[in-house]
């Protein structure tokens, strides 16, 4: 009998087992796939950068519904596997998606996205009551 063992396969299950227990706790998860994100914050507003080398504006879509930011779309491979022999696979090609919760009320409203130089950028300011807010303090 034969039996296949890929340490790389065993590694894979543990970290999504690891993730799943994080995200299960609502800590901070950091995720390697693509597209890769950072998410700033300040008093008004999240802005999301996402980096997306070779592809086209057309070929993403942004959603953003209660709270939860998608991003979507498809990946080209840059050539047809019916007439080539692939010799090295590094690259994730095909459709992905990645969504985000955002940690308090937006305004989904005004929502902006940018596109330029293959990073997507997505401006979502915060709902009024999700901003922090200015106690004057009287003195007697």
């Amino acid at each position: 009998m034969y039996w296949s063992y890929f340490p790389s396969l065993a590694m894979e299950q543990v970290e999504q087992n690891l993730r799943n227990l994080l995200g299960h706790w609502g800590l901070e998860e950091r995720t390697y796939s693509f597209p890769l994100v950072n998410l700033a914050e300040d008093d008004e507003q999240y802005v999301l950068a996402a980096e997306m080398p070779g592809i086209k504006k057309e070929q993403v879509k942004v959603t953003l519904r209660e709270g939860v930011l998608t991003l979507a779309g498809k990946r080209d491979e840059g050539f047809d596997r019916d007439k080539v022999t692939l010799i090295r696979e590094e690259r994730s090609c095909g459709e992905f998606e990645k969504t985000i919760r955002l940690p308090a009320k937006v305004d989904e409203t005004k929502v902006r996205a940018m596109f330029e130089n293959g990073i997507l950028t997505v401006t979502i300011p915060k709902a009024e009551e999700a901003r922090p807010k200015t106690i004057a303090i009287n003195v007697n």
